[in-house]
């Protein structure tokens, strides 16, 4: 009984030495695969705790409700009625073309809303928030593209609509950069 252990720990050490190299190989893969299993299963609840902190200090929203026509008060206060809905707030988005010192590029415009307690807050880095209707903030993404608080930023549809169909002011100075 002995003697066929050693024989088979010599044959194993015999195929390992004949082949290393694959030996090698398979090990490190082996390796790389439980530190990355590893590295997951420990990064999945600290990802969780730093998502749920920051969608709890921004007021994020649960749901979002989308239409093509448009949402008015009706709608708004039969969300709000809904059972376990504890706020509803409206917002007007659309997307426009900017134009920034010669250059054009797609926006996405968002309204605040005004008030305190807001769904989907904004932190102001610099700067500060608008208080007129031809004055905006810019999300700090945005100043990749050099755009900074006292610039003015031209809004065109992009069609052959006008842009004043949908908006009152074309010309917005920026006041703030934001993260939103």
């Amino acid at each position: 009984m002995i003697k066929m252990k050693k024989t088979l720990f010599k044959g194993i050490f015999r195929e390992i030495k004949g082949s290393l190299n694959r030996y090698l190989a398979i090990l490190i893969i082996v390796t790389l695969g439980v530190a990355f299993y590893c590295g997951f299963n420990a990064i999945g609840p600290d990802l969780s705790m730093s998502a749920t902190s920051y969608f709890n200090q921004t007021n994020f929203m649960d749901c979002r409700l989308i239409s093509t026509v448009g949402f008015n008060d009706d709608d708004v206060k039969a969300v709000r009625a809904v059972s376990g809905v504890k706020a509803a707030q409206p917002i007007y988005s659309m997307d426009a073309i900017q134009t920034y010192e010669k250059k054009t590029s797609v926006a996405h415009l968002i309204s605040i809303p005004d008030g305190k307690n807001n769904i989907n807050s904004i932190t102001v880095l610099k700067g500060r928030l608008p208080k007129t209707s031809n004055e905006c903030v810019v999300d700090k993404q945005r100043i990749a593209s050099n755009s900074k608080i006292g610039d003015i930023i031209k809004l065109s549809s992009g069609t052959s609509d006008k842009i004043t169909n949908s908006l009152k002011v074309t010309k917005l100075k920026v006041v703030g950069i934001v993260e939103s």
